[in-house]
């Protein structure tokens, strides 16, 4: 259980500073349940949900995919609200990394149809072989 909680601590984004402030602990206690060396109570484990921690990971080892942050609750609301061209950019945006991104923002590259060449935009229209 130690080191799963070190790990939400982590996907939170939080230092054990950080968190020891938010739950209303001291540094010296956060390091000691990260440790192993004391077992935290449930009031504990309710600050950690309410900060977007996934009670049942960290008591089970199991993910717990209901289990959202604050940030992506907020995305998911906005993206359930988003008109349907969004959402299309969106998850266009998430599915390519950026290396393809980067290639598809620079628009050196132009097929149309055959035996076409010249320049678009600054960059080379090149003929696909077939």
């Amino acid at each position: 259980m130690k080191k799963r909680i070190q790990e939400e601590r982590k996907r939170l984004g939080f230092t054990q500073t950080q968190l020891a402030e938010k739950v209303g602990l001291k540094l010296n206690a956060q390091s000691k349940y990260e440790r192993g060396e004391n077992e935290p109570k449930a009031s504990y484990f309710a600050k950690l949900e309410e900060l977007g921690a996934d009670i049942y990971y960290i008591l089970t080892g199991k993910r717990n995919s209901n289990n959202l942050t604050n940030e992506e609750k907020f995305l998911l609301e906005k993206f359930r609200a988003a008109k349907e061209e969004q959402r299309s950019a969106v998850l266009g945006a998430l599915l390519f990394d950026s290396n393809s991104i980067n290639e598809l923002m620079r628009g050196n590259s132009v097929t149309v149809g055959d035996n076409n060449s010249g320049v678009v935009a600054g960059g080379d229209i090149k003929t696909e072989e077939k």
